[in-house]
């Protein structure tokens, strides 16, 4: 008998669950669920659930300790599905607004990638 363990299994259960996470409202979910399933589905490669879930965050939580976070990884999964143009904006609003923020370097160095201006 095989047995995964949690860490293993989950980027396996999230792909199971892509098409609900890409689908779901994120107003329906506790906004400090958010960020981890959002790195799950990140690490799944589920990019259109990350976009998902992330979507109107900073609308619904402008103060929230996990705004940059989320929305950098929409930002890398905004050109991971080809929309560099989207991510670059996204990626430079993020280092205007919280060029001290300790995820600063690497939205930066995500810009250097898609050859954003830092």
């Amino acid at each position: 008998i095989y047995t995964l363990s949690l860490h293993d299994a989950l980027p396996i259960l999230v792909i199971l669950i892509a098409a609900e996470l890409a689908s779901l409202d994120p107003a329906d979910i506790p906004v400090n669920h958010i960020l981890p399933l959002v790195q799950l589905a990140a690490k799944a490669q589920e990019h259109h659930s990350v976009i998902n879930l992330t979507r109107n965050f900073g609308k619904a939580h402008p103060d929230h300790p996990h705004l940059v976070e989320n929305y950098y990884h929409a930002a890398r999964a905004l050109a991971k599905l080809g929309a560099t143009d989207k991510a670059t904006t996204l990626l430079s609003q993020l280092l205007t607004r919280y060029p001290e923020h300790p995820k600063a370097a690497h939205i930066r160095y995500a810009l250097d990638q898609l050859g954003g201006k830092t």
